[in-house]
Protein backbone atom coordinates (compact mmCIF):
# COMPACT_ATOMS: atom_id res chain seq x y z
CA UNK A 1 0.00 0.00 0.00
CA UNK A 2 1.38 3.36 -0.95
CA UNK A 3 1.42 6.41 1.28
CA UNK A 4 1.51 10.01 0.01
CA UNK A 5 1.51 11.46 -3.49
CA UNK A 6 3.77 10.89 -6.45
CA UNK A 7 5.82 13.71 -7.92
CA UNK A 8 3.67 13.75 -11.06
CA UNK A 9 0.45 14.09 -9.05
CA UNK A 10 1.91 17.02 -7.14
CA UNK A 11 3.16 18.72 -10.32
CA UNK A 12 -0.23 18.35 -12.03
CA UNK A 13 -1.93 19.83 -8.97
CA UNK A 14 0.49 22.78 -8.88
CA UNK A 15 0.03 23.42 -12.62
CA UNK A 16 -3.76 23.40 -12.29
CA UNK A 17 -3.58 25.84 -9.36
CA UNK A 18 -1.25 28.09 -11.39
CA UNK A 19 -3.61 28.16 -14.39
CA UNK A 20 -6.63 28.98 -12.24
CA UNK A 21 -4.68 31.71 -10.43
CA UNK A 22 -3.47 33.35 -13.66
CA UNK A 23 -6.97 33.39 -15.17
CA UNK A 24 -8.45 34.91 -12.01
CA UNK A 25 -5.72 37.59 -11.80
CA UNK A 26 -6.41 38.70 -15.39
CA UNK A 27 -10.15 38.82 -14.69
CA UNK A 28 -9.60 40.79 -11.49
CA UNK A 29 -7.43 43.38 -13.28
CA UNK A 30 -10.04 43.83 -16.00
CA UNK A 31 -12.77 44.18 -13.36
CA UNK A 32 -10.74 46.83 -11.49
CA UNK A 33 -10.11 48.80 -14.70
CA UNK A 34 -13.80 48.71 -15.64
CA UNK A 35 -14.72 49.72 -12.10
CA UNK A 36 -12.37 52.74 -12.21
CA UNK A 37 -13.77 53.79 -15.59
CA UNK A 38 -17.38 53.57 -14.38
CA UNK A 39 -16.44 55.45 -11.20
CA UNK A 40 -14.91 58.27 -13.29
CA UNK A 41 -18.02 58.49 -15.49
CA UNK A 42 -20.23 58.63 -12.41
CA UNK A 43 -17.98 61.30 -10.89
CA UNK A 44 -18.26 63.57 -13.96
CA UNK A 45 -22.02 62.99 -14.18
CA UNK A 46 -22.30 63.87 -10.48
CA UNK A 47 -20.38 67.11 -10.99
CA UNK A 48 -22.75 68.14 -13.81
CA UNK A 49 -25.70 67.50 -11.50
CA UNK A 50 -23.97 69.33 -8.63
CA UNK A 51 -23.47 72.46 -10.74
CA UNK A 52 -27.11 72.30 -11.78
CA UNK A 53 -28.30 71.77 -8.18
CA UNK A 54 -26.28 74.75 -6.99
CA UNK A 55 -27.94 76.91 -9.63
CA UNK A 56 -31.43 75.86 -8.51
CA UNK A 57 -30.73 76.23 -4.77
CA UNK A 58 -31.33 79.56 -3.01
CA UNK A 59 -28.69 81.94 -4.24
CA UNK A 60 -25.91 83.61 -2.41
CA UNK A 61 -25.73 87.36 -2.75
CA UNK A 62 -24.30 88.52 -6.12
CA UNK A 63 -24.20 84.99 -7.62
CA UNK A 64 -25.71 84.81 -11.09
CA UNK A 65 -25.01 81.23 -12.19
CA UNK A 66 -22.74 78.21 -11.84
CA UNK A 67 -20.40 76.87 -14.52
CA UNK A 68 -18.89 73.41 -14.81
CA UNK A 69 -15.56 73.64 -16.65
CA UNK A 70 -14.20 70.33 -17.99
CA UNK A 71 -10.79 69.65 -19.52
CA UNK A 72 -9.88 66.82 -21.89
CA UNK A 73 -7.76 65.02 -19.27
CA UNK A 74 -10.73 64.61 -16.90
CA UNK A 75 -10.05 67.67 -14.72
CA UNK A 76 -13.04 69.75 -13.70
CA UNK A 77 -13.94 72.89 -11.76
CA UNK A 78 -17.25 74.31 -10.63
CA UNK A 79 -17.23 78.09 -10.81
CA UNK A 80 -19.53 80.52 -9.04
CA UNK A 81 -20.28 83.40 -11.44
CA UNK A 82 -20.68 86.66 -9.54
CA UNK A 83 -22.44 89.78 -10.79
CA UNK A 84 -20.96 92.63 -8.79
CA UNK A 85 -18.06 92.77 -9.33
CA UNK A 86 -18.07 90.45 -12.33
CA UNK A 87 -15.86 87.54 -11.36
CA UNK A 88 -15.65 83.77 -11.04
CA UNK A 89 -14.69 81.84 -7.95
CA UNK A 90 -13.81 78.14 -7.92
CA UNK A 91 -15.95 76.34 -5.35
CA UNK A 92 -15.07 72.74 -6.26
CA UNK A 93 -12.44 71.01 -8.37
CA UNK A 94 -11.03 67.58 -9.00
CA UNK A 95 -10.03 65.05 -11.61
CA UNK A 96 -11.70 61.92 -12.91
CA UNK A 97 -8.70 59.65 -13.46
CA UNK A 98 -8.19 57.29 -16.36
CA UNK A 99 -10.61 58.86 -18.81
CA UNK A 100 -10.44 61.03 -21.90
CA UNK A 101 -13.10 63.64 -22.56
CA UNK A 102 -13.66 64.02 -26.28
CA UNK A 103 -15.18 67.26 -27.50
CA UNK A 104 -13.30 69.27 -24.88
CA UNK A 105 -10.25 70.56 -26.67
CA UNK A 106 -8.70 71.93 -24.55
CA UNK A 107 -11.77 72.56 -22.39
CA UNK A 108 -15.55 72.84 -22.50
CA UNK A 109 -18.09 74.25 -20.12
CA UNK A 110 -21.76 74.36 -19.33
CA UNK A 111 -23.37 77.14 -17.31
CA UNK A 112 -26.61 76.58 -15.43
CA UNK A 113 -28.93 79.53 -14.87
CA UNK A 114 -31.42 80.21 -12.08
CA UNK A 115 -33.95 77.56 -13.06
CA UNK A 116 -31.38 74.82 -13.75
CA UNK A 117 -31.48 75.29 -17.50
CA UNK A 118 -28.22 75.10 -19.41
CA UNK A 119 -26.88 77.96 -21.52
CA UNK A 120 -25.54 75.53 -24.09
CA UNK A 121 -26.59 72.15 -25.36
CA UNK A 122 -23.77 69.68 -25.54
CA UNK A 123 -22.56 66.14 -25.60
CA UNK A 124 -19.45 64.87 -23.92
CA UNK A 125 -17.93 61.56 -25.00
CA UNK A 126 -16.04 59.79 -22.22
CA UNK A 127 -13.66 57.00 -23.15
CA UNK A 128 -11.08 54.98 -21.28
CA UNK A 129 -7.56 56.42 -21.40
CA UNK A 130 -5.82 53.05 -21.70
CA UNK A 131 -4.68 52.13 -25.20
CA UNK A 132 -6.11 48.62 -25.49
CA UNK A 133 -9.43 49.27 -23.80
CA UNK A 134 -12.57 47.48 -24.92
CA UNK A 135 -14.84 49.44 -22.57
CA UNK A 136 -17.97 50.93 -24.04
CA UNK A 137 -17.57 54.71 -24.32
CA UNK A 138 -20.22 56.78 -22.54
CA UNK A 139 -21.99 59.91 -23.71
CA UNK A 140 -23.22 62.56 -21.28
CA UNK A 141 -25.83 64.81 -22.88
CA UNK A 142 -26.98 68.15 -21.45
CA UNK A 143 -30.08 69.69 -23.04
CA UNK A 144 -31.06 73.36 -22.92
CA UNK A 145 -33.84 72.47 -20.46
CA UNK A 146 -31.16 71.14 -18.13
CA UNK A 147 -31.80 67.43 -18.62
CA UNK A 148 -28.62 65.36 -18.07
CA UNK A 149 -28.39 61.80 -19.39
CA UNK A 150 -25.74 59.09 -19.73
CA UNK A 151 -25.91 56.67 -22.66
CA UNK A 152 -23.63 53.93 -23.97
CA UNK A 153 -22.00 54.39 -27.35
CA UNK A 154 -21.29 51.51 -29.71
CA UNK A 155 -17.62 50.55 -29.99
Amino acid sequence: MRKGFTLIEMLVTIIIIGIITSVSVVSLRKYKSRSYFNEAVTQIYGEVQKAQSLSIAPRKENVESYTLLLESDGSYRILENKVDPISQETIDSGKARGVLLEGCAPECSVTFGTNGSADSVGQLKISDASVNSDFTPKLITVTSAGSVEITNLPL
